[in-house]
C-alpha cells in the first residue's frame, strides 16, 4: 500500500509539475475591455421568483449586475477591464438616445485607442432598429470592435434589435438538449449558449435560510460568449486580437442543436485557440485523478497508523484481547505483523493468569471463548500451560483456589484449553479423573459431551467405559435435568 501511494503521489507530482510547465508558456495576459449596456447594475427589491407571492420580495441581484457576474466568471481573466454604461428607467424614447449616446462614446473612445481589445455586450433588446444604430454598430466593427447582443425571450422568429443588426453577434439560448422554450430563433442568430442562472440569497437570518433565485433568458447567454470571447483575447496573441475570429473559430467547433443554430462548445474554442490549454488541462486532470486515487491508500494507511499507535498503548492482556476483537482477521494479521511484537514479549505469564482470573471470576464470561482467546492471541503460553503443568499443579499457580464454583469454571476452561489444541489423551485422562468430584451440573454435561466426542473419535476403550459408568454411579442419583439429559446421551452413545 505504501508502494502505490508513492507511485499515485509521484504521477500527481509529475502531471502537476507538466501542467505548471505549460502554464507558464501561456502569453502574458492583456487587458481586455467589456462595455456593458445594460440596466440595474445594484442589487434591488424585488420578488425572487416568477409567481409573486406574499414575502417573496427580496433585495435581489440587478439584470445588469448579473450580466456583469456572468462576464467576469466566464472570461477566467485577471486583466478584464470591465465599464458599465446603464440605461436609466426612464421613457422609451430617452432610452433609445441614451443608448445611442453610450454607442458614440464608445465610438469616439475607439478612434482614440485603436489598439485596444474591446469588445460590448448587450443583454437589452428593441423591437426596431435604426440606421444610426446600424452605421455606428458598423463603424465600430471595422474598428475591431466586436458587439455581443442577446436575440430576445420571445420564443419565436422575431427580429430584436440591436442582434438583429449585420454587424452585431446576435446569441440565443440553449442547451445540448435543444433551445430553450422562451428563446429568440431566426436566421440572425449566430450562436447558442446557455442562459440559466442560479444565484442564492440570504433569507432568515433566525433560521439560517437561503432563498434560491434563479433567472433564465438570452440576456444571461450573451454574457457567457462575450466572457469567454475576452478571457480567450486576454491570453491570445497577434492572431486572435478580434473577436469577429474567434467568433468564426466558434461557428466552426459548434454543435449544431435546432435546424441551423449552433450551440457554442467553450472547451472546442480553448483548443483551436491555446495550443497548450489541451495539455494543460489533459494534466491537470492526470493531478486530480490520480491525487483523487491517492487518498484510498492515505487513508488505508492512516487508519493502521492509528490502530498501531493504540496497539502500543495497550497495558494488559484484557485490553489485547478487546482490541484484537474489534478487528477484522486481516486488519489483526496486518497488526501483528507490523508492530513485531507477540503477546509473549508485551506481557508476562503472571499478567495473563492475572487476566484468566478476572475474566473468569468477575466477568464471568464464558471458558469457551476464553480459552478461545487464549489460543488465539497466546499460543505459546497456552502450550507452556498444558505442557508444563497439570490440572492441580494449575490451580496451585492460581493460588489455591478452593472454592468449588471457581473449581468447576477453572476445569471448564482447562478441558477447553485441551480439546482446541486436540490433546485428546490428556482431555481424557482429565475428564475421567474429576469426573466424581464436580458438582456443577452444567459441567457434569460438558464433561459427558466431552467423552462422548471422544468415543467418535476412538479414543476411549472398552475397560475405560466401563470405569466410567462406574464413576457415573453417584452422578445418577442426582435430579437435574441437565444431568439427566447428558447421561440418556451417553447411555445411548454406548449401547
Amino acid at each position: 500500500m505504501k508502494k502505490l501511494l508513492i507511485i499515485l503521489l509521484l504521477l500527481s507530482l509529475i502531471s502537476g509539475s507538466l501542467a505548471l510547465y505549460h502554464e507558464s508558456q501561456r502569453e502574458e495576459e492583456k487587458p481586455v475591455i467589456v462595455y456593458i449596456i445594460d440596466a440595474s447594475f445594484n442589487p434591488m427589491f424585488g420578488p425572487t421568483n416568477r409567481i409573486q407571492r406574499p414575502g417573496s420580495y427580496q433585495l435581489r441581484p440587478g439584470h445588469g449586475q448579473l450580466v456583469r457576474e456572468i462576464v467576469e466568471s466566464s472570461s477566467g481573466s485577471s486583466n478584464l477591464i470591465i465599464r458599465e454604461r446603464e440605461i436609466q428607467p426612464i421613457s422609451q424614447a430617452e432610452r433609445r438616445q441614451q443608448f445611442e449616446d453610450y454607442l458614440r462614446e464608445i465610438y469616439f473612445e475607439q478612434l482614440v485607442n485603436q489598439d485596444k481589445r474591446v469588445l460590448i455586450n448587450i443583454s437589452l433588446a428593441f423591437m426596431d432598429g435604426n440606421q444610426i444604430e446600424e452605421e455606428l454598430f458598423q463603424n465600430l466593427k471595422e474598428m475591431g470592435v466586436t458587439t455581443i447582443a442577446a436575440a430576445g425571450n420571445s420564443g419565436d422568429d422575431y427580429l430584436y434589435y440591436p442582434a438583429a443588426y449585420d454587424a452585431t453577434v446576435s446569441i440565443t439560448s440553449g442547451s445540448r438538449r435543444g433551445l430553450a422554450d422562451y428563446a429568440t430563433y431566426n436566421n440572425r442568430v449566430d450562436l447558442a449558449a446557455s442562459g440559466d442562472v442560479v444565484r442564492y440569497l440570504p433569507g432568515r437570518l433566525s433560521q439560517f435560510q437561503t432563498i434560491t433565485y434563479r433567472q433564465a433568458g438570452t440576456s444571461f447567454a450573451a454574457p457567457r460568449v462575450t466572457g469567454l470571447l475576452a478571457g480567450i483575447l486576454s491570453r491570445s496573441s497577434g492572431e486572435y486580437n478580434t473577436g469577429e475570429k474567434l467568433i468564426e473559430i466558434a461557428k466552426g467547433s459548434a454543435n449544431i442543436i435546432n435546424d441551423s443554430i449552433k450551440l457554442i462548445s467553450p472547451n472546442r474554442l480553448l483548443y483551436n485557440t491555446d495550443s497548450n490549454f489541451f495539455w494543460r488541462q489533459l494534466y491537470l486532470r492526470g493531478l486530480i485523478i490520480f491525487f483523487a486515487i491517492s487518498i484510498i491508500p492515505s487513508w488505508y494507511l492512516i487508519k493502521y497508523k492509528r490502530l498501531l499507535i493504540k496497539y502500543r498503548n495497550i497495558n494488559n492482556p484484557e485490553e489485547y484481547f478487546s482490541y484484537f476483537e474489534s478487528l477484522s482477521i486481516k486488519e489483526g494479521e496486518k497488526i501483528k505483523k507490523e508492530s513485531k511484537v507477540s503477546f509473549e514479549e508485551k506481557f508476562e505469564i503472571t499478567e495473563l493468569l492475572n487476566c484468566l482470573k478476572y475474566l473468569l471470576f468477575k466477568k464471568k464470561e464464558d471458558p469457551e471463548k476464553i480459552a478461545d482467546k487464549f489460543l488465539k492471541h497466546a499460543p505459546n503460553y497456552s502450550d507452556k500451560l498444558t505442557d508444563k503443568y497439570t490440572f492441580a499443579e494449575f490451580r496451585e499457580r492460581l493460588n489455591q483456589i478452593t472454592n468449588r464454583n471457581k473449581v468447576d469454571k477453572l476445569a471448564r476452561f482447562w478441558l477447553e484449553l485441551l480439546n482446541q489444541k486436540e490433546e485428546w489423551q490428556r482431555a481424557k485422562c482429565f475428564v475421567v479423573n474429576n469426573l466424581e468430584t464436580v458438582k456443577d451440573p452444567w459441567l457434569i454435561y460438558y464433561f459427558l459431551v466431552s467423552l462422548i466426542d471422544l468415543i467418535d473419535r476412538g479414543c476411549l476403550l472398552e475397560n475405560e467405559i466401563e470405569n466410567i459408568n462406574d464413576k457415573l454411579e453417584g452422578i445418577k442419583k442426582k435430579e437435574d435435568p441437565l444431568i439427566k439429559e447428558a447421561l440418556i446421551l451417553w447411555y445411548n452413545k454406548i449401547e
